[in-house]
């Protein structure tokens, strides 16, 4: 083998590793993200979403908060913020139809026993808390607050 060949091969070589250095791999970081998936059972079936906030929700509350200047968002639940960003019942729906299906958001629509306060206690809570975000505050009691003296 003469120099010029060794000098080729090397070449060569280094151009190789040089490329593979170049390549990141996104497609491998979203398979480990489906790979740690939350696991949501209804009606028999199993809903698989992704255990941290989506980029696109995200986006979607981001931009609506945008809109409200002076916003305090410390210490506020997800539901507060949502309140305050007015995401309507059908963007809401839209929302859920992104992480569950189309199948998964009928199925919970046509349930007579799916109601506001176990679909927030029960499902969205601990997603959202999962998420990072604030835990939600019950906003379906009928508890009348206890006056105190001098009130």
């Amino acid at each position: 083998m003469g120099k010029s060949k060794i000098l080729d091969d090397a070449l060569k070589h280094g151009r190789a590793e040089q490329e593979k250095e170049l390549v990141i791999d996104f497609d491998q970081a979203i398979e480990q993200a489906k790979k740690n998936a939350i696991t949501v059972k209804f009606k028999g079936k199993e809903y698989k979403i992704p255990a941290e906030t989506p980029q696109w929700y995200s986006n979607l509350v981001n931009r609506k908060l945008a809109a409200i200047k002076g916003l305090d968002v410390a210490n506020m639940t997800e539901e507060d913020l949502l309140e305050r960003a007015s995401i309507s019942d059908q963007e809401n729906e839209q929302i859920y139809r992104r992480l569950f299906g189309d199948e998964f958001v009928e199925a919970y629509l046509n349930d007579n026993f799916v109601n506001l306060k176990n679909f927030n206690e029960s499902l969205l809570g601990p997603i959202l808390e999962k998420w990072g975000w604030a835990p939600m505050t019950d906003t379906t009691s009928t508890k009348k607050k206890e006056k105190t003296p001098g009130s």
